[in-house]
């Protein structure tokens, strides 16, 4: 599962996943991870916010059932050249 949010991380913007791995995966305080990125801890918070939003998308997309292509369209079967 790490591995996979890892890959599903790699679709954030490099700003976003370097607060989002220092805050949330390594455990830093925003304090810490504002200091670490030199920004404020303000920038952090909404900078983590926006991560753990566009990942929890990304996470749902990607475990959501696809839809079958073994399925017709039922309004292709009805229309025929007979």
């Amino acid at each position: 599962m790490h591995e996979r949010i890892m890959q599903v991380t790699e679709e954030l913007s490099p700003a976003l996943r370097k607060a989002f791995e220092l805050r949330d995966l390594e455990g830093l305080t925003t304090s810490e991870t504002a200091k670490v990125l030199g920004v404020v801890d303000g920038t952090v918070k909404a900078q983590v916010a926006r991560a753990r939003a566009k990942l929890t998308r990304l996470v749902r997309r990607a475990l959501a059932p696809q839809p079958s292509s073994s399925l017709t369209c039922p309004a292709s079967s009805a229309v025929s050249g007979d």
